[in-house]
């Protein structure tokens, strides 16, 4: 016998290749292309448009606690004139297309800031 069993042969084969996996895998690391340019600027105007995706979303959230305020004081009658209700009413309804518009560019702003980041 030459003192060479099966269990080294199978040793001997998973050793050879684990080191070429290994050796697959430092070849495979992350580099940079040289063409590589600095995505600093892309990503501030993506976290901007973030942001302000957010305060868009904040804002909504606001205004439909107001409006639900509004209903229930209506419909409890607390208002003290017609005037004071039409005037409240009208500043909702304002608020709300304002900020319909206002949502949607700036999803359009978070759109274009993400193709352009990508």
């Amino acid at each position: 016998m030459s003192g060479w069993t099966k269990p080294d042969e199978v040793g001997a084969e998973a050793a050879a290749t684990l080191e070429a996996e290994q050796a697959l895998v430092s070849r495979r690391g992350f580099h940079l292309s040289p063409e590589h340019k600095p995505l600093k600027v892309q990503g501030g105007m993506l976290l901007a448009a973030q942001a302000a995706f957010i305060l868009m979303n904040a804002l909504g959230i606001t205004l439909t606690v107001l409006a639900a305020s509004f209903v229930e004081r209506a419909l409890a009658g607390t208002f003290a004139s017609e005037e004071a209700f039409q005037n409240e009413a009208i500043f909702l309804e304002s608020a709300a297309d304002g900020l319909f518009w206002a949502s949607i560019a700036v999803l359009v702003v978070c759109i274009v800031t993400y193709s352009l980041f990508v």
